[in-house]
């Protein structure tokens, strides 16, 4: 007994630190961010992606069975392409082709309106998708505008492609 006694007390600080670095018996990993943010939308990136997690105390906790997924999931979630579209006609067009073209994207309720987070994989797709949103607009503003009665005070009541612009800037 008076062995056993030195040896846990000189144990109980090995084995604390340990736990505070993540070592579970339960094969558990741990991710966390100060960004709560970042991690309401990795939470719901990961559940897109049907990765099981389980979220507490500001923790995303795992199992070390999906540990490459996990990991995986992360990397693409860091290559994020951010946007947000305030006519939601065109936010349905933008969202219509990314489901057309199978390029994944979440939608979380943020500050100042509906955002879009996607993943495009390249520079170029995401350029090409934007310029057909883009055109998108352009002709649903071209028809907006033929449609206008000549009387100036409805025009200029009307939003147009720029002041769309403008209010997003002015929103972030």
């Amino acid at each position: 007994m008076k062995i056993i006694k030195p040896l846990l007390i000189a144990l109980l600080p090995l084995f604390s630190v340990l736990v505070s670095c993540g070592f579970s018996t339960d094969d558990e990993n741990i991710y966390q961010s100060s960004d709560q943010v970042r991690m309401e939308h990795l939470m719901e990136f990961l559940t897109h992606r049907g990765i099981p997690f389980e979220s507490s105390d500001g923790l995303i906790r795992y199992n070390s069975n999906v540990k490459a997924e996990f990991k995986t999931a992360l990397r693409e979630y860091d290559s994020v392409t951010t946007v947000q579209f305030i006519d939601p006609d065109v936010r349905s067009y933008f969202h219509s082709i990314l489901f057309g073209e199978g390029i994944e994207y979440i939608e979380p309720d943020r500050d100042g309106g509906s955002w879009t987070l996607w993943w495009p994989g390249s520079e170029e797709r995401r350029m090409n998708i934007l310029e057909q949103v883009v055109e998108y607009k352009i002709t649903l503003q071209m028809e907006e505008d033929s449609d206008c009665e000549s009387d100036s005070s409805e025009a200029l009541s009307k939003p147009s492609f720029i002041q769309d612009a403008l209010n997003n800037k002015v929103d972030q």
